[in-house]
Parts: C-alpha cells; structure tokens; sequence
C-alpha cells in the first residue's frame, strides 16, 4: 500500500509550527502549498496555517507520520481530494494529540501497489478496479489507524 497524503493544520500564533510538522526525516517529501496567508479560523485574532502534500508515501513512511503527528483515521465520509491530477477519493484523518493547542487533518488517498520485477513499486491505477475496492481499503486502513 502506498499514500498520497494533503494535510494542513492551525494553530495559534505563539505556537510553534515544527510542532505539527511531519517528521524531520520525511521533510523532503512533502510540498508546502499554502502558508499563513491563507489562515482563516476565527478562533484566534492571529494564527498560523500551513498545507503540505505527500505523493506516493511507503506504508513506513506513512505509519511514522501519523504516529508522530497523533493521526487517527475518521470513518466520516469526505468528498475526497482535489489534486492537480483531479479528484480522487480520500479517508479523513484527524489530530488526537491531547497537548496540541491547534487543529490538524489529512486527506488520505491509499492506494494498494505491487512490485515489479525489477523491484519498482507501481500503483493499481485501473479506475473500475479502484471503485469496487475503496469501501473495502478504507474499512482496513479506518481499523488500522482508527
């Protein structure tokens, strides 16, 4: 299994963002795409915001993430995610960190993959087969991360 990963958070101004951050081994694969100009919540007169996108996180890569920013997979359905490449079906994942002064979430899209043989690991990416798997990958990765 593989992970696409759209994740942002808030937080207060005198918070410290490297707080929320993915850990500092993993810091290369994520893309910030917004910062504290969009910070929109009414909950603080100032505030922080930051969103930051991950393709193709190893299932390693994705259980140290979520460990390390107190991520718990929501059974909630989401009207997914909109990416560069279009919509595509997401797992809501929330912070549970009881010490966190902000507010964190992920979009989670998992995608199971294989390995070829000469040991790269390749996405399914056939659509129908996609549709008829999602209810059954999300109800495993909800158990898992839940």
């Amino acid at each position: 299994m593989i992970f696409d990963v759209i994740y942002s958070f808030d937080c207060p101004w005198d918070d410290k963002v490297g707080y929320y951050l993915p850990p500092k081994e993993q810091r290369r694969l994520w893309t910030m795409t917004e910062g504290d100009e969009q910070y929109e919540l009414d909950i603080w007169e100032k505030g922080k915001h930051r969103k930051l996108c991950a393709d193709g996180l190893t299932r390693k890569q994705f259980d140290e993430f979520v460990k390390h920013c107190s991520m718990v997979a929501e059974s909630t359905e989401t009207m997914g995610s909109l990416t560069g490449v279009g919509w595509k079906p997401a797992i809501s994942f929330n912070n549970q960190d009881e010490y966190a002064k902000g507010y964190a979430n992920a979009y989670v899209t998992p995608y199971p993959s294989y390995v070829l043989g000469d040991g790269h690991k390749c996405r399914i990416t056939d659509e129908e087969w996609q549709k008829r798997c999602w209810e059954r990958v999300k109800k495993a990765v909800v158990k898992v991360y839940g």
